[in-house]
């Protein structure tokens, strides 16, 4: 596979106490000069119809955040895939 790379990140939840369980993924696949980001986050009934905005971070002397797009909370979960270039990340 030509320039593919793939990365999983487990999301989860916290209280006082700390890290408590996991709620969901976030795995991002590039290609080629196009990226997917898919979000599947569990749990989130409090903001039911809420919309996210979704940043890439990149932390160094002068931390920037990227947007790349939206998600919305529906039956209390996330599942969103977001595609876009990856000229400016």
């Amino acid at each position: 596979m030509q320039d593919y790379k793939r990365v999983v990140s487990y999301i989860h939840a916290y209280d006082d106490s700390g890290k408590s369980k996991n709620v969901g993924f976030a795995k991002l696949e590039a290609r080629n000069g196009l990226a997917k980001l898919n979000l599947q986050i569990s749990g989130q009934r409090a903001q039911e119809g809420r919309v996210f905005s979704v940043y890439l971070l990149h932390i160094e002397e002068d931390s920037r955040g990227i947007k790349i797009g939206e998600c919305r909370v529906l039956q209390g979960r996330i599942n969103a895939e977001i595609k876009f270039g990856t000229d400016n990340i």
